[in-house]
């Protein structure tokens, strides 16, 4: 028969054996969890990195924009002076037609108007102390 410290060699060899393989099933296992929670983690950190992108991509569109929109408003205030200064030119332009229209009608009025012709005349005797009688008394 099998020796009484022989037994318990046996199962102290099989109890270490049995807790040899516990534990790799364990570090086995944890290495998975761990690659699954790297894994994740470098997922995380893409879709991180990409909103990152994202939201700076945003913020310059937005920086951009308002740029534009600063030149815009500088651009249409430009030509609202320009607008203003035309419309203000064309007003002096349309009184200055009103006048000349006023003096082209005043001018036909009188290129119209006709002129007595006069003839040449000799001149009439003029008076002059020849034509003056002296009476004597």
């Amino acid at each position: 028969m099998a020796d009484p410290v022989d037994k318990k060699i046996r199962i102290l060899i099989w109890v270490l054996v049995g807790s040899c393989i516990l534990n790799l099933i364990f570090a086995i296992n944890a290495g998975q969890k761990r690659k699954i929670a790297i894994s994740k983690t470098d997922i995380l950190d893409a879709r991180l990195e990409e909103l990152q992108l994202r939201y700076k991509n945003a913020i310059n569109a937005y920086d951009a924009a308002e740029k534009e929109l600063k030149e815009a408003k500088k651009e249409l205030a430009q030509q609202n002076i320009f607008a203003e200064t035309t419309r203000d030119a064309l007003a002096a332009e349309q009184q200055k037609s009103a006048g000349l229209e006023q003096t082209i009608g005043k001018l036909k009025t009188v290129l119209n108007t006709p002129v007595p012709v006069v003839e040449n005349k000799k001149p009439a005797a003029s008076k002059t102390s020849s034509n003056i009688t002296i009476k004597k008394r």
